[in-house]
C-alpha cells in the first residue's frame, strides 16, 4: 500500500492542521504555540510553512505534517496518512507510478543509528554542564546545557533511563528535554536528546513499585512531583507525574497503578484540566486524559481535584510550596476539593476488577478521602445563599493576633499587626479583592488594607479558640436563635440534610475544613435495622450480658459525642481468644468506623490530643496495656485526657511560641486489652469495664461462624450512615431520654456519677428498641431488673482511702523475742495503740517512717522522705496532705516530732479510720513477740 505524500503535504497545509490542534500565534514569519509533545509554560513550538515543517526547541520534535498527526494522535505513518485524506493504493502501479514517478518515501528516523548505553556512574547534577548531541541538528547537534533543575527517571529496580532537564532560557523561556546517555554512529558515547522509549516510565516509578498499597497523587510536571512529595513526606501517598508535557500523557506506561487509587491534581489552567480529564480538538477528535489512562490500566478507584478558577494560572504543588503553605493546609485544601471521577462507559474486560476495601480498617482515613457530596463547587452549591460574599470573614482579635478566615483555605489564619504583609493578605483574598478595595501603585496599598482589616477586628470583638469547631456532630443555633445539628465531615457540613461549604455556616461558632470523613448522606435506619447492633452486640461471650447491651448503646452514641452533655468511656477487656479484635473490628469498627481515630497502646496522650484537635470524634486504642511503669505513667495520662473529655473540659498546654494553645475535648474513649489499667476512683466512674470470657462450649466455632457471617451480612458498608442519620433525626428525643435515665439511674443507685456514665449510653440503647421518649417510671423499672455493679464504681473507695491503705499496708522491720520481724503499718500502730509501754521500739520505728500514736489518733506527717519514697510513682507521691485531710475526722496537727531528724506539721487521724479499735484490745498484755506472731498470721 503506497500513499501520494505530496499530495498529502500539498492538501494539509502545515499551519493550519496543526493550529487545528493546538493555539498558535504569527511571530514573524513562523507561527508560535506550546509544544504538544512536553510540557511548558511558555511557547518554544515554532512552525515554518514555508520550509514545510515543526520544530521545537524545547523537546525537539521535529517533521512534517504527517509526522505530527503520527505522533499527536499516536498513530503509525500509515494511519496519519489515512487520517490526512490520502488514497491509499494495491501494490500495482498508480497513473504516478506509470508516468515514472515513484512514492516519495517517509522522513528517515534520524535515532535509528543510535544505541542505548549505560550511563555507569556518570550523573548529572543541578548547576553542572552538560554536553548534549542532538540527531535532528545534523548542521549543529551539539549543545551545552547549564540545567537548573535535574530529574531522573528510573525503571522500577532503581536503573537510570534518563534526565528531564529545566533550562531556563535568556528570553524567560524554558525548555525541558529528555536526554539519555547513547552510543553514537561513530562509536563515541554522549548525552544525546532523545526521547524515552513508549510506553516511557512514570516518574518515581521505583517508590510506586516498592509501595503498593500507597494511594497515588499525580500531577503534571516533575517540579510539581518534588514539591508534593516534600510537603507529604511520611504519608502514605505516592506522587508521580509523566515525561513530556500534558498531551504526552497517552505514551506512558499506566500498567503500575493496576488496583490503585489515585488522585490527579492538574495545573491550575485549561490545558491543567484538559491533560488529567481528556479534551477535543479542533476537528473535534476526543483524546482521552490521564483520568481515561488510569481506567483502562485498571485503577481501583480515580478522583481529581477539579480546576480552581482562583488561582493564579498554572497555579500547582511547587507554586503552593513556594507561597508557604504547609502540607496539612495544602491537605485540607485538596480534600476540600476532590471528586470522584467516573468513567463514561464500562471499563474494558482487561481491567483488573475492583475488591471491595475494608471500609474501616485502621488505616482507612488515607492522605486524600473521596469525597461523596455535592459532584459541583461548594462554593457554587445552592445552599450557599451569599455567592457574592466577601473572600474572608474577619472573627475578631486576641492578645495581639488578629484571626481571619479565608473561604479558599476554610482554616483560621492568625496574624500579629506586623504580620500583615502582602504575602499574607494574599492568603485571605486574590489580589484582584485587594486592588478593588484599596488600589495602590503596586497593585494596591498594603497600609491601607492593613488598616481596615485590624479596625474591623477590633470592631468584632474577642475572639476565643473554643469557638472552633472540627469534624464531628455539634449543637448549634441558627442566627435567629433555633437549635441545630451540624455533622462536619471536613470539606462539607451537613444542616438539615444539605450540604453547605463550612466557610459559609454563620453563627457563633467556627468550622475548620480538614481531612474528610466518608460519609454518604442516607435516610434514617429503621427499629428493625439499628435493633440488629443490639442483637449482635448480645451474642457475644460476656461476663455479665449487661455488656451487650451497654456496647450497643455506646455504639450509638459515640457518633454524636460532640452533642453530648456526657460522654461516657467503654473498656473492653478479657484474656485472649475471648473476641476483643471482633469487638474493636467488625463491631465498632463497622458501625463507628469512619468517624472514629484508631490507635494501638503505644500511642501518648499529646498524640491523641493533637490529632483530636478541636473534633468531636470516637477515640479507639486497642492493647492498652501497663506492662511496666513506663507504659502505666503514658495510659494514665491518656486516662486522665479521657476524664477531661467526660464532661468537655478544657486543656490547656504552653508552647515554645510563648503562647498557651487550647484543646477542648469532646471524645467518647474505647479502650481494649487484656488487663486494665484503671486504678483511680475517679476513672472508674468515667469507664465502664465489658468483660469477655473464652467461649468453652462444644460448639464454639459453630456459634463464632454464625456470628461473623450475621456481621458480614447485617453491617455493611452502608449500615453506618443510617445509624447516625437516626440520631441525628431523633436527637432530641434521645437528649431527653438520656437525662430520664439519669435520673432513673441516680434515684435507684444513689450515684449521680454512676447515673450519668450509664444513663447516655442508655439512651443509645433504646434508640435501638424506639424513637419516642421513655418515663422515668419505666427507665426506673429496667434499671432494677439488673445488677450495676460490674458496670459502674458502686462498691470502689475514694483515692482518698486507697492512700491510707497504701500507707496501712507499708512493711516495716520491727524487733521481736523472736528476732527482727516484718509486720505492716497498720499492724505496727494496732500493736502501740493497743499496749504503747510495750511496743516502745516499734512506735520509734513508726516515728522515722513519718507515723505517730496520739492517743485514739494516728499523725502522718505532711513532708517525710520515708513517705515520698514509699509513694514514688503514685497520684499522691507529690501531695499526700490533700487527700489525707478529706478523710472524716481529718484534721491539722502543729510541728511534731517524729524522730531524730524528722519533725513536720502533720495531719491527725483518728485510729478508728484503719478498722483496727477491737482488734487493739486482742493484743493487749501480750508481749511483743506474740503481739507480732499474731499480727503476721493475721
Amino acid at each position: 500500500m503506497t500513499f501520494d505524500l505530496d499530495t498529502i503535504r500539498r492538501t494539509n497545509p502545515l499551519s493550519a492542521t496543526i493550529g487545528g490542534r493546538i493555539a498558535l500565534t504569527r511571530n514573524g514569519g513562523e507561527w508560535l504555540g506550546l509544544c504538544p509533545f512536553h510540557q511548558e509554560k511558555t511557547p518554544s513550538f515554532t512552525v515554518n510553512e514555508a520550509k514545510g515543517f515543526y520544530h521545537c526547541f524545547g523537546c525537539g520534535a521535529h517533521g512534517d505534517v504527517i509526522s505530527f498527526i503520527a505522533d499527536y494522535h499516536s498513530l503509525d505513518f500509515r494511519a496519519a496518512c489515512r487520517l490526512l485524506g490520502g488514497e491509499s493504493e494495491d501494490s500495482a502501479a498508480t497513473p504516478h507510478q506509470s508516468q515514472g514517478r515513484e512514492p516519495v518515501a517517509t522522513t528517515p528516523d534520524p535515532y535509528a543509528d543510535l544505541t542505548a548505553a549505560d550511563s555507569g556512574t556518570r550523573e548529572i547534577a543541578a548547576g553542572q554542564a552538560v554536553r548534549c548531541w542532538n540527531p535532528k541538528r545534523p548542521d549543529r547537534p551539539w549543545v551545552t546545557y547549564r540545567p537548573s533543575l535535574v530529574f531522573p527517571y528510573r525503571d522500577k529496580d532503581g536503573g537510570l533511563i534518563g534526565y528531564v532537564l529545566r533550562i531556563d532560557l535568556a528570553d524567560g523561556r524554558k525548555i525541558t528535554p529528555q536526554i539519555r546517555h547513547a552510543r553514537l554512529p561513530d562509536g563515541t558515547h554522549a548525552w544525546t536528546h532523545w526521547a524515552f522509549d513508549r510506553p516511557r516510565a512514570l516518574y518515581n516509578l521505583p517508590e510506586l513499585a516498592a509501595h503498593p498499597g500507597h494511594q497515588v497523587l499525580v500531577v503534571e510536571g516533575e517540579k510539581a512531583a518534588e514539591a508534593a512529595r516534600r510537603l507529604f513526606a511520611g504519608l502514605p501517598l505516592a506522587v508521580t507525574c509523566w515525561p513530556g508535557g500534558g498531551k504526552a500523557a497517552r505514551h506512558a506506561d499506566w500498567s503500575v497503578l493496576q488496583g490503585r487509587s489515585v488522585v490527579l491534581w492538574g495545573d491550575a489552567d485549561q490545558p491543567g484540566e484538559e491533560a488529567m480529564l481528556g479534551w477535543h480538538d479542533r476537528q473535534e477528535l476526543w483524546h482521552d486524559g490521564v483520568a481515561q489512562l488510569c481506567h483502562m490500566a485498571g485503577a481501583k478507584t480515580i478522583r481529581f481535584i477539579p480546576w480552581d478558577h482562583d488561582k493564579p494560572a498554572g497555579w500547582d504543588a511547587a507554586d503552593a510550596e513556594c507561597g508557604g503553605m504547609m502540607a496539612d493546609e495544602l491537605l485540607a485544601w485538596l480534600s476540600a476539593r476532590v471528586r470522584n471521577w467516573q468513567a463514561p462507559m464500562p471499563a474494558p474486560a482487561t481491567t483488573m476488577p475492583q475488591e471491595e476495601a475494608a471500609p474501616y480498617a485502621a488505616d482507612a482515613e488515607i492522605p486524600l478521602p473521596p469525597y461523596d457530596g455535592p459532584e459541583i463547587p461548594l462554593h457554587e452549591h445552592a445552599s450557599d445563599r451569599s455567592a457574592d460574599a466577601p473572600p474572608f470573614r474577619i472573627l475578631g482579635f486576641n492578645k495581639g493576633l488578629y484571626y481571619y478566615y479565608p473561604r479558599a483555605s476554610q482554616q483560621v489564619v492568625a496574624l500579629s499587626a506586623a504580620a500583615h504583609s502582602k504575602a499574607h493578605l494574599l492568603t485571605l483574598a486574590p489580589l484582584a479583592y485587594w486592588a478593588q478595595h484599596h488600589p495602590g501603585r503596586n497593585g494596591f496599598d498594603l497600609d491601607a488594607a492593613a488598616d481596615a482589616l485590624i479596625n474591623a477586628a477590633h470592631r468584632v470583638g474577642l475572639f476565643t479558640a473554643d469557638r472552633l469547631r472540627g469534624r464531628g456532630a455539634w449543637r448549634d443555633n441558627y442566627e435567629d436563635g433555633r437549635a441545630r445539628i451540624v455533622v462536619h465531615t471536613g470539606p462539607v457540613a451537613y444542616i438539615d440534610g444539605r450540604a453547605y461549604d463550612p466557610a459559609v455556616v454563620t453563627g457563633e461558632y467556627v468550622y475548620e475544613a480538614s481531612p474528610a470523613l466518608t460519609l454518604k448522606p442516607s435516610e434514617p435506619a429503621g427499629t428493625a435495622e439499628a435493633n440488629r447492633l443490639v442483637q449482635i452486640c448480645k451474642r457475644l461471650c460476656w461476663e455479665n450480658s449487661l455488656s451487650g447491651d451497654l456496647l450497643a448503646g455506646w455504639c450509638v452514641i459515640a457518633l454524636i459525642c460532640g452533642v453530648l452533655a456526657w460522654r461516657p468511656h467503654i473498656w473492653i477487656t478479657g484474656p485472649a481468644q475471648a473476641g476483643k479484635s471482633t469487638v474493636l473490628k467488625d463491631i465498632i469498627g463497622r458501625v463507628v468506623g469512619f468517624f472514629a481515630l484508631y490507635m494501638d497502646g503505644k500511642t501518648t496522650e499529646a498524640g491523641i490530643r493533637q490529632l483530636l484537635g478541636s473534633d468531636a470524634r470516637p477515640v479507639i486504642l486497642d492493647e492498652a496495656e501497663s506492662e511496666d511503669q513506663a507504659a502505666a505513667q503514658r495510659m494514665q495520662q491518656i486516662l486522665d485526657l479521657a476524664r477531661v473529655s467526660s464532661s468537655g473540659g478544657t486543656v490547656v498546654k504552653g508552647s515554645t511560641a510563648g503562647k498557651p494553645i487550647t484543646y477542648t475535648l469532646r471524645a467518647c474513649f474505647c479502650f481494649s486489652s487484656i488487663n486494665t489499667a484503671v486504678s483511680h476512683y475517679a476513672d472508674e466512674t468515667r469507664i465502664s469495664k465489658l468483660v469477655l470470657r473464652k467461649n468453652d462450649a462444644p460448639e464454639a466455632d459453630k456459634h463464632y461462624r454464625q456470628l461473623t457471617d450475621d456481621i458480614d451480612s447485617w453491617f455493611t458498608p452502608d449500615y453506618a450512615a443510617p445509624m447516625l442519620a437516626r440520631s441525628i433525626a431523633h436527637i432530641e428525643v434521645l437528649l431527653k431520654n438520656a437525662e430520664t435515665f439519669k435520673t432513673a439511674a441516680a434515684r435507684i443507685l444513689h450515684s449521680r456519677r454512676a447515673a450519668d456514665q450509664i444513663g447516655t449510653m442508655l439512651a443509645g440503647l433504646y434508640l435501638c428498641y424506639s424513637t419516642k421518649a421513655i418515663s422515668v417510671e419505666d427507665a426506673e423499672a429496667w434499671i432494677k431488673e439488673r445488677d450495676w455493679h460490674d458496670h459502674t464504681a458502686l462498691g470502689a473507695v475514694g483515692d482518698e482511702t486507697r492512700l491510707l491503705e497504701r500507707l496501712a499496708t507499708r512493711r516495716l522491720r520491727v524487733p521481736t523475742a523472736a528476732g527482727i520481724r516484718e509486720v505492716t503499718v497498720g499492724q505496727a500502730i494496732m500493736a502501740v495503740h493497743g499496749n504503747p509501754d510495750s511496743y516502745g521500739d516499734w512506735a520509734a520505728e513508726l516515728g522515722a517512717n513519718g507515723f505517730r500514736l496520739d492517743g485514739d489518733h494516728v499523725l502522718i506527717a505532711n513532708n517525710a522522705s520515708p513517705l515520698k519514697k514509699l509513694l514514688e510513682g503514685t497520684p499522691w507521691a507529690a501531695d499526700w496532705l490533700r487527700p489525707l485531710r478529706m478523710l472524716p475526722g481529718a484534721e491539722a496537727a502543729p510541728n511534731t516530732y517524729f524522730s531524730p531528724g524528722l519533725r513536720s506539721r502533720a495531719t491527725r487521724l483518728p485510729v478508728k479510720l484503719l478498722g483496727m479499735e477491737n482488734e487493739s484490745e486482742a493484743v493487749k498484755g501480750a508481749d511483743p513477740a506474740s503481739a507480732s506472731r499474731s499480727a503476721i498470721s493475721a
